[in-house]
């Protein structure tokens, strides 16, 4: 490793390790700063905001296999959780406005508590942010109904934090990602296998998994002499998933 390229990894080091802090013992002074609204930060109009809500709804509604004229009659008397809807609960009201019950909302703070009370859990792109993925289960279980659904868009790729190549954020080792990353909300780099074992020990059923991109197998080769222990022995179908729906129920009988 030369100068040119030392140099901007210390300083990316330094400065991602002090603004954690900031995320970690300051959190309303960091988004001040970072201007989060856990859609990205890209200047957005009110249509943009609009439409982006309501294909949120028509992605769940497609996965549950519910068509636009049945959505008031499956949303009837139903109690919705939703996970990280940021900083407008526009799903959640768009939920309501079709017919349901009532819905609960949930983001970066303990859960509140419910037992077997939800009909419906769902997040987009917010599982692989969480620091503790077996207690969320664990809480989704509870909070759910028997034969209640979770439904979950997760998405593993980097968020903006690679460099060459698009898994060489994989490259950082376990420690190091921590003091740079921990407070920050940013991804958890969490692989397909551990989403397997988490909801296998969970006690939910699974309906479909289904991946939503692959990385090229030209980059998992490039990347893997680098990556950080947690990852070395992973199979190349393991690493190549970067994203997923998946679909799961709470069985009627425990």
């Amino acid at each position: 490793m030369n100068v040119q390229t030392t140099v901007p990894l210390l300083r990316r080091i330094v400065k991602a390790s002090i603004t954690n802090q900031i995320a970690r013992y300051a959190p309303a002074l960091y988004v001040r700063l970072t201007g989060q609204t856990g859609r990205g930060a890209e200047e957005e109009s009110i249509d943009d905001v609009g439409n982006y809500f309501q294909d949120c709804i028509n992605d769940y509604f497609e996965k549950l296999g519910v068509g636009q004229a049945q959505r008031a009659e499956f949303l009837r008397d139903k109690r919705i959780l939703e996970y990280g809807p940021g900083d407008i609960p526009g799903v959640a009201l768009l939920m309501i406005a079709h017919g349901a019950d009532r819905v609960a909302c949930v983001d970066r703070f303990p859960l509140a508590s419910l037992t077997n009370e939800i009909d419906l859990v769902i997040s987009r792109a917010v599982l692989e942010h969480v620091n503790d993925l077996p207690a969320t289960f664990q809480d989704m279980y509870a909070a759910l109904k028997p034969g209640g659904i979770a439904l979950h868009l997760v998405d593993l790729k980097s968020h903006g934090l690679h460099r060459d190549n698009p898994l060489d954020f994989l490259s950082w080792p376990a420690w190091l990602w921590s003091l740079m990353y921990s407070a920050k909300g940013v991804p958890n780099r969490l692989r397909i296998n551990t989403y397997r074992e988490v909801v296998a020990q969970s006690g939910l059923e699974v309906i479909s998994l289904v991946p939503t991109v692959h990385a090229l197998l030209t980059d998992i080769r490039t990347v893997r002499p680098s990556l950080a222990r947690p990852f070395l022995d992973l199979p190349d179908e393991d690493l190549s998933w970067l994203g997923f729906w998946r679909v799961c129920r709470k069985p009627l009988t425990q």
